[in-house]
């Protein structure tokens, strides 16, 4: 009897050390979030993402559920339209309203507030406080506007009059001036990507939240920092330094490639920052070693450890990190892999499910006129049918 109590205690023992196997990718497929009913649709941030369906704005929740409605009132004057919605960012989005044309005035020129996640009006520029603290050229009267996502708890514009004062804001409307110039992107690890007027000329440099110069305005161009690189311009190629302004990878290259343009700016994935030379793409790792060979004509960025590239007859394959062809089979339309190892493939308006060796995950099939899928969020598609879209998700 202790020998059978003490066998059946070692198989307990045995089967709670063997690791669970992850669900099988043949139990994968495509649900539906939303039915294709909208003009556009931006990008899932934060858990939200807009859609657009004639002139109304809304924002669906991670479930495809509306959890804002722009058509409401309460968001414009009279005679005015929500014009421009942006992604959440920091818990907060901006919304761009304008006036309704008319045949004296066709001018465009909207005004912009934030909303937080639960539609709440959450910053007018009537709500920045009165006495700012700061050291500005000269005393302003007022902020040009919104026209940044909040980023790292501030975001940062312009002032009136426009004589070279920036204003970084916090939430609740407290702010402070400083004296600087009107071009400038966002806040990210600490630092500020900023323009600056030298000898008449425009350059490029970074600053800290007190505005104080880090690295000096001295490239023609340059973008937000990640994963602690940033991309700059030198006598008209891109280069990437690092946050004490040492050149990490030589300026060499036409151009490179970015997801999240608009928040995160993140160029390395997986470890790889796609870039652009001698007219065609390939890719770098960190230390600027190409590890993928410049011959593709789109941009080669890895998700989950595998890029779709564009060949010379239009279809795409796929490569792994070290640009070996592992997906030979050719698709009009493809996509990311997401974190489950899962991609949606096309030809011919027939879409599958694949896994990272290529075969069909199961054997049903979809009819979309397009899809796309965001490197930030993989596992979310944007479907096509007609001249609509809907959201659905992988897994």
């Amino acid at each position: 009897m202790k020998k059978i109590m003490s066998l059946s205690l070692a198989i307990m023992l045995l089967v709670s050390i063997i690791p669970a196997m992850p669900a099988q990718a043949a139990t994968q497929t495509i649900t539906y979030l939303t039915e294709a009913v909208y003009d556009s649709i931006g990008v899932y941030s934060e858990g939200y993402v807009w859609v657009k369906q004639g002139d109304t704005f809304k924002y669906l929740d991670a479930k495809g559920k509306v959890v804002i409605d722009l058509s409401n009132k309460k968001y414009v004057g009279k005679n005015e339209y929500i014009a421009e919605v942006g992604d959440f960012h920091d818990g907060l989005a901006l919304i761009a309203v304008a006036k309704e044309a008319t045949e004296e005035d066709f001018e465009y020129d909207p005004y912009r507030y934030y909303i937080d996640t639960k539609g709440n009006i959450a910053l007018k520029s009537a709500q920045i406080e009165k006495k700012p603290s700061g050291s500005p050229r000269i005393s302003p009267t007022a902020i040009s506007g919104f026209f940044s996502p909040f980023s790292e708890g501030v975001t940062v514009t312009d002032t009136r009059p426009e004589d070279g004062n920036v204003a970084i804001i916090k939430p609740d409307g407290s702010v402070k001036w400083y004296s600087g110039s009107m071009d400038y992107y966002w806040y990210t690890q600490g630092l500020l990507c900023a323009g600056s007027y030298v000898d008449g000329e425009l350059l490029w440099g970074y600053v800290d939240k007190t505005y104080k110069k880090v690295i000096s305005y001295k490239y023609e161009e340059a973008r937000p920092f990640n994963q602690n690189l940033a991309p700059v311009k030198i006598k008209g190629k891109w280069g990437f330094i690092n946050k004490s302004g040492k050149t990490v990878i030589k300026a060499q290259f036409e151009d490179f490639g970015v997801q999240d343009k608009t928040y995160s700016y993140q160029v390395f994935n997986d470890g790889l920052a796609t870039v652009k030379k001698n007219g065609k793409w390939g890719a770098i790792d960190k230390k600027g070693k190409t590890v993928v060979s410049f011959k593709y004509d789109n941009p080669v960025i890895f998700s989950n450890g595998l890029a779709c590239v564009k060949g010379s007859d239009g279809k795409y394959t796929y490569i792994d990190k070290k640009g070996k062809t592992v997906i030979k089979t050719k698709y009009a339309d493809a996509n990311y892999f997401s974190k489950d190892g899962i991609a949606i493939v096309g030809n011919n308006g027939t879409y599958k499910l694949i896994n990272s060796k290529g075969k069909q995950i199961g054997t049903k099939t979809w009819k979309f006129d397009g899809t796309n899928v965001s490197g930030m969020t993989p596992d979310i598609l944007k479907y096509k049918i007609g001249n609509k879209w809907g959201i659905a998700k992988i897994g």
